[in-house]
């Protein structure tokens, strides 16, 4: 959704829209923030949420009074006042979900995407670098971390008044009219707004929210201000009489991210901070990725000393190369430019670019190479123009995050996008070009993206247990030629493992009905039921023990389990490289230990699945999921 453009300053804004800061002076600004607030989380309304945050600025910059709004007067605000200049014109189509999903070690919390580029994303990145300054025994990072805990439990709990599901798709058109009336207006305004008591009901001390209150600076500084970089956004919550009101629930994640940047700052650990961040973004989910792209490392990383890129040259076929780059973001750039700012990296980029396809030309057995351009950071825009690469050497860039969802598909590799940049550029050179509305560079690729989006939000869904199946690429002793099959039961959307069993032998696979018997013996009728969907030939093995427990009526599911199970899990178990297809759990042995040094035990083996299980669950915060078991 976006918000590029200098005239997005509040000054401007103000100018632009001077009748409406007028009439805002009149009003008061935590009632009139809050109701603005509580429209933010009504995922219908998903398609105007830039003229909410517009309205939101206003209303924290100019009111100042202690009338209380009326539904009506907001609806002219968003229908009259805002339906016109530039935020009118900079309103889009989301092509994000609504609500996203941010893991501590507190647990889940569910946070709004708003106008943000990968606000889920990025938050947590900031919290993983948080808990690894913690294991430095930064004290700084502590208090950080809980800070981000108790606004994070407020945002959790504004989900779920609003009865908002995890990886919910909005709703609503752009520069569509606002329809609600004050009963609506008023239960939106109660979602976001919360007493003392209501507050330590759910874990959270007052004090924690300090550093993100609103009212305890001075409401002219947004004045000056652009959005996506103001001090509504770093303090979006203020304090009332009894308790507090969420102002802007879409900037939480931005928030956390911003006081993560200023403590590591005031506590001289900018560098250290920037490691962590990269640490687990290129060492996490770009390394998650280029296993899942099938690249295989052919040189170890190493840090570019004078851009601060991470760079590691790969193989994805043969005398065929991948050069990725990942480029990270300094804090201290972003703290004197904010999230909104654009930092240029196309000196560096065509000098590593350059310098790998010399050094891959040289070798003997080159036939074509690629640079793989991954941006990380904290979610600033990137300038990267590498200039014409050399002679059949194709490059793409895209966020370190939308490489990780594209990579998850277990269907794309590298070689598949290598080809597919290379017709692309004959489609250019044959004056065919194909439009490309926004980052990645190339529109195909672009496209792919969405698709993963849109797959990652289905995935999720109603609550439900999936049975399906997975081969790990491990190589046993006993049974080179093939991997071992792991039988699994997934209660969606927690992506939590109920239960498996593991087989070795492909003539003697895991037994369905013994998993079956395993989940009729965990269920609870105290809990919610879900539906358990199985593939037709499951059905009919698991039957007679579904029978015994009175669900003889449960039929098979019409649509592919394994299609889900990978958009489910993508191309991993943990840190276990998993292919979803029986073609592809069958390969030779020298196939296989291309893979690893050499076979492995079953003892072994089972070992090592049964840990990824357990730390896939730990990693979905959610070891343990109470549930029943429904023929719906």
């Amino acid at each position: 959704m976006a918000t590029a453009g200098a005239v997005l300053d509040i000054e401007s804004l103000t100018a632009t829209h001077e009748r409406l800061c007028r009439r805002l002076r009149k009003l008061d600004r935590n009632a009139t923030c809050g109701m603005v607030a509580g429209l933010m989380v009504d995922p219908s309304l998903q398609g105007g949420i830039l003229r909410l945050e517009v309205l939101a600025h206003l209303a924290a910059a100019h009111c100042g009074g202690q009338e209380k709004p009326s539904a009506a007067r907001i609806r002219d605000f968003l229908n009259n006042d805002l339906a016109r200049g530039a935020v009118w014109r900079l309103e889009d189509p989301s092509e994000d979900v609504f609500v996203s999903n941010i893991t501590t070690g507190a647990g889940d919390f569910r946070i709004l995407e708003g106008t943000w580029e990968a606000n889920a994303a990025y938050t947590q990145s900031c919290l993983s670098a948080l808990n690894s300054a913690i294991a430095d025994g930064h004290e700084w990072a502590q208090h950080g971390m809980r800070q981000a805990n108790a606004l994070l439990a407020i945002g959790e709990a504004v989900a779920e008044r609003a009865g908002l599901r995890r990886y919910q798709a909005g709703e609503g058109k752009a520069r569509d009219r606002f329809r609600f009336d004050t009963a609506k207006a008023l239960r939106a305004c109660a979602a976001v707004t919360f007493t003392e008591a209501e507050l330590r009901a759910i874990g959270v001390e007052p004090f924690d929210l300090l550093p993100f209150d609103f009212s305890r600076i001075d409401p002219q500084l947004l004045r000056n201000e652009t959005i996506n970089w103001t001090s509504l956004e770093r303090w979006p919550v203020s304090r009332t009489e009894d308790g507090i009101v969420v102002l802007l629930p879409t900037a939480i994640g931005a928030a956390v991210r911003r006081r993560a940047l200023e403590l590591a700052r005031d506590n001289q650990a900018g560098d250290a901070y920037e490691g962590h961040l990269t640490e687990h973004q290129f060492l996490g989910a770009v390394g998650d990725a280029v296993r899942g792209l099938d690249l295989s490392p052919a040189a170890p990383p190493w840090s570019d000393v004078q851009s601060h890129c991470v760079v590691q040259l790969c193989r994805f076929d043969a005398g065929a190369y991948c050069q990725v780059i990942f480029v990270p973001d300094r804090p201290d750039d972003v703290i004197a430019e904010g999230f909104r700012s654009v930092q240029d990296v196309s000196a560096p980029v065509r000098r590593l670019m350059r310098q790998a396809a010399a050094e891959c030309s040289a070798r003997d057995d080159y036939l074509r190479g690629m640079t793989l351009l991954v941006f990380g950071g904290q979610g600033r825009g990137v300038v990267a123009d590498h200039g014409r690469p050399p002679d059949c050497w194709q490059i793409v860039g895209l966020g370190y995050d939308d490489l990780s969802l594209l990579a998850s598909a277990g269907e794309i590799d590298a070689l598949r996008i290598f080809r597919v940049l290379e017709q692309e550029d004959q489609l250019a050179r044959r004056g065919i070009q194909l439009f490309n509305p926004k980052p990645p560079s190339r529109p195909t690729i672009y496209n792919w993206i969405r698709q993963r989006h849109a797959q990652a939000a289905n995935a999720e869904g109603a609550p439900r247990i999936v049975v399906g199946r997975m081969w790990p690429r491990l190589v046993v002793k006993a049974h080179p030629d093939a991997f071992p099959l792991v039988l699994v039961a997934v209660a969606l959307p927690e992506k939590c493992i109920l239960a498996h069993r593991v087989s070795f032998d492909p003539a003697r696979p895991a037994s369905v009905r013994d998993l079956v018997d395993e989940l009729l013996r965990k269920r609870s009728t105290k809990a919610m039921a879900r539906p358990l969907l199985l593939s037709p030939n499951d059905l009919n093995e698991a039957r007679p023990s579904l029978g015994i427990d009175g669900l003889d009526d449960l039929k098979s599911h019409p649509r592919s389990l394994q299609r889900i199970m990978s958009q489910t899990f993508g191309g991993a178990l943990a840190d276990i490289r998993v292919v979803f297809q029986i073609q592809k759990a069958l390969k030779t042995s020298a196939a296989n230990l291309s893979r690893q040094d050499e076979a492995i035990s079953e003892d072994f083996a089972m070992a090592t699945i049964d840990q990824a299980v357990s730390d896939h669950n730990r990693r979905c915060g959610s070891n343990q999921v109470s549930f029943d078991i429904t023929v719906g």
